[in-house]
């Protein structure tokens, strides 16, 4: 079952980049809106240590 896409609260501006992610069950895939075919999966667990270190190290 697919999840169900989200965009960033951050994409959109200037030039309408967006990141979308999708949670299925263990697992969330991240994906360009502009290429959507492409396409990473990772870990929940992987996904919560990206979002910590980049909220960690935010200007």
């Amino acid at each position: 079952m697919a999840g169900v896409w989200r965009k960033s609260s951050h994409s959109g501006a200037p030039d309408n980049d967006c990141v979308e992610v999708a949670v299925e069950g263990q697992w969330v895939r991240v994906r360009d809106s502009k290429g959507p075919q492409l396409l990473v999966k990772v870990s929940r667990r992987a996904w919560r240590d990206l979002v910590a270190a980049l909220k960690a190290t935010a200007v």
